[in-house]
């Protein structure tokens, strides 16, 4: 069966004109017949390429070869590095088919992201500021099968730096840490996961505190969960492969049908404030109240003003230690 190529090129106006560029190779396989969700590998594999190409600015190619193969679980490899910088510029991801493994959730919508109800971020400070370190979304689901655009996601990070057998991850990763020398985060010491053989081409889960859940560690996602690339992990892909022209700050776009929680701590500031910055697709009518809480279950108004700059939310919420722990806007 012929090869399906994409190429995906983002290149967002003259003031970013810089793209990095993927051309994904769907080298077939046979699809599980387990699957939900109605989508292709395809799109998942595109919707997670543009992400990536959102967060990178760097001119730059990567061919990824891409497909099914009856293994379990999924995983990555590099083929080939080079160019210069010197960076990876073509590698493969194979997803598992293998039953009794994963089962996987392919989203016929994967870049609209409108059955999400539940939106986290958080940031810890690892030596050099405060650094946004989880960013993801749930919703309901009584299924079992995993997010295949998170693992794509997931896969496409290591091929952009945190992979075996680059010399760039080989050189940094010898003190089982990535040091972030320059840009918006220098000074962060980002430990890696090691085990029985050494250091592992993850970072480290939960590497400050229980609700930090970066893309790039070693953690499962659960079912009804896709977790984006956070600043930590584009930071960590960013020193390892040499990337300079980064766009932090990543939101996706969301189609919400219910309350958002999240929370994230303003690098920017010199006070102690949490920040809330939301968008969606299409606009909702109605009135919006930012709200808190310490567990997820009991939620109290926040002293907070909602701006609203053509359906882009944001707000500005006071430093409160009791309620200090989630965040959403309630609609």
């Amino acid at each position: 069966m012929k090869n399906i190529m994409i190429v995906v090129m983002l290149i967002a106006g003259q003031a970013h004109s810089r793209a990095f560029n993927f051309i994904l190779d769907y080298i077939g396989g046979t699809p599980p017949t387990n699957s939900i969700g109605g989508g292709s590998l395809s799109n998942c594999m595109f919707a997670a390429a543009q992400t990536w190409a959102l967060a990178i600015r760097d001119q730059g190619t990567m061919l990824v070869h891409f497909g099914w193969d009856t293994n379990g679980g999924a995983y990555s490899y590099m083929n080939a590095q080079g160019g210069s910088p010197d960076r990876v510029i073509e590698g493969t991801i194979m997803f598992g088919t293998k039953p009794g493994s994963f089962t996987w959730y392919l989203d016929s919508t994967p870049l609209e992201c409108e059955q999400a109800t539940n939106y986290y971020v958080h940031a810890d400070n690892i030596g050099g500021g405060l650094i946004n370190d989880a960013r993801y979304m749930t919703w309901p689901t009584t299924n079992t099968q995993f997010d295949a655009e998170t693992t794509a996601l997931h896969e496409l990070g290591h091929l952009l730096g945190l992979v075996y057998g680059y010399s760039n991850y080989v050189a940094q990763s010898q003190n089982t840490n990535i040091l972030i020398t320059s840009g918006q985060f220098a000074g962060s010491v980002v430990p890696l996961q090691s085990g029985p053989n050494g250091v592992v081409a993850h970072i480290k889960f939960m590497l400050i505190s229980w609700d930090a859940v970066p893309l790039m560690s070693s953690g499962t996602p659960n079912p009804g969960q896709r977790i984006f690339p956070s600043d930590l992990d584009i930071a960590t892909d960013a020193q390892i492969s040499g990337f300079s022209q980064i766009n932090y700050g990543l939101n996706p776009i969301l189609g919400i049908t219910g309350p958002v929680p999240q929370r994230d701590i303003d690098p920017t500031s010199s006070s102690k404030k949490l920040v809330m910055a939301l968008s969606w697709i299409q606009p909702l009518g109605g009135v919006y109240q930012v709200q808190q809480s310490s567990d997820l279950y009991s939620w109290q108004a926040a002293s907070a003003t909602i701006m609203d700059n053509g359906g882009n939310y944001s707000a500005i919420i006071p430093y409160a230690p009791t309620y200090s722990m989630f965040y959403r806007l309630k609609r």
